[in-house]
């Protein structure tokens, strides 16, 4: 839907709930204030601290989806290019064009020494033309990461491509997470995802994941074609203890 049509569609939302209130809630038709009068002004803040609340808490949603103007018809396909910035374009993704490419895998490898303790992680995420795409992301922690890691935690997302621009991506998706060590325990998980192509060659990616405590990771590379390099900070909370720590990455776009 075109950016009026979205902003029509949320006044008459906003109506349709405020005619509601008014019918709802009490009027006072006595000329002098009575008790009733507090009541009525106590359910109208609670009324509108609420409809604030939910218009805040959703806004991730609602907000790309108004600010990217989307629309959600079939003749508005989403393609990607061989890699970002490609021929000077403004970023990856390619709007209604059929010779575009209909699947895209980004994958970052990194790696970071904090306080003797080694991070070494892989994340990669698939996005495909019809919008469903994965999210995978492992972390191991620990003077041996790579063999015998002390504590590490990985997750696998399956994503919703909800809002998009030729430099803007944003999704949203729902899997699990899973500690390995040393509890080894599973927790349902949602992701929200933004990447963003501000100009060549520069991208910048966010990551956020909740199961009961935030998780994120906030990324930003400089990109050559296919291959880039970059530095991103990390946040974890593993056994009820928050990991957080900066690494550099080599990004990788098949």
């Amino acid at each position: 839907m075109s950016n009026r049509a979205a902003r029509r569609q949320i006044i008459t939302a906003l109506s349709f709930v405020l005619a509601l209130c008014i019918t709802w809630c009490p009027v006072s038709t006595s000329a002098h204030p009575s008790d009733d009068d507090g009541d009525d002004a106590v359910i109208w803040g609670y009324i509108f601290a609420v409809g604030l609340t939910a218009a805040a808490a959703t806004s991730p949603i609602w907000g790309p989806i108004v600010a990217t103007d989307e629309e959600y018809t079939r003749d508005v396909a989403t393609g990607f290019q061989h890699y970002p910035y490609k021929n000077g374009s403004g970023g990856f993704l390619v709007l209604g064009e059929e010779r575009a490419r209909c699947t895209a895998v980004f994958t970052d490898l990194g790696t970071s020494v904090l306080d003797d303790d080694q991070l070494l992680s892989v994340s990669t995420e698939l996005l495909t033309s019809q919008r469903i795409g994965l999210y995978f992301n492992q972390a191991r922690y620990g003077t041996d990461a790579f063999m015998n890691p002390d504590r590490s935690v990985s997750s696998l997302h399956v994503t919703y491509l909800f809002a998009r621009h030729e430099n803007w991506a944003f999704s949203c998706g729902v899997g699990g997470r899973y500690e390995h060590d040393p509890i080894g325990e599973t927790r349902l998980s949602g992701l929200y995802a933004v990447d963003w192509f501000p100009g060549h060659p520069f991208k910048l990616s966010g990551k956020y994941e909740y199961d009961g405590e935030s998780h994120f990771r906030l990324a930003c590379s400089a990109l050559y074609q296919r291959v880039g390099v970059g530095m991103a900070l990390r946040s974890e909370v593993i056994d009820n203890e928050r990991h957080q720590a900066p690494e550099v990455f080599l990004g990788l776009q098949f």
